[in-house]
């Protein structure tokens, strides 16, 4: 599981795990959860079972990867973003949202998580 607590204004979350392998996998929004609007100073629990949202396995290859999470004041991406793909595409599509986004409210806010994932 994830937690995360936004800004202390409305945001538009976005949280994403870069794999070893070159991916990026969309924690939130996801499939299931696609209202990525938070209250400001809001907090989100994702991969929670209990909640009946979205939830992930970690499988091999195991070792060192990200999660990054950025607050937003208006969505990043007009549309929804697939479930995975690769990171190099990701990347250059989040620079220029991410650049656009600096011009429309205050400056978007993120946080890095580098995480050691192991096999049973």
């Amino acid at each position: 599981m994830v937690e995360v607590t936004g800004p202390d204004y409305p945001s538009y979350l976005q949280v994403d795990y870069f794999t070893l392998e070159g991916y990026v996998i969309h924690l939130f929004p996801n499939g299931l959860e696609k209202d990525n609007r938070l209250a400001g100073s809001g907090h989100r629990t994702l991969g929670d079972q209990r909640t009946g949202g979205r939830f992930w396995t970690i499988g091999p290859p195991f070792g060192r990867e990200l999660i990054v999470a950025v607050a937003t004041s208006k969505p990043l991406f007009p549309v929804a973003r697939p479930e995975a793909e690769q990171a190099s595409t990701y990347l250059a599509d989040l620079k220029r949202a991410l650049a656009a986004s600096s011009q429309q409210g205050p400056l978007p806010v993120s946080s890095a998580l580098v995480i050691k994932t192991v096999g049973p």
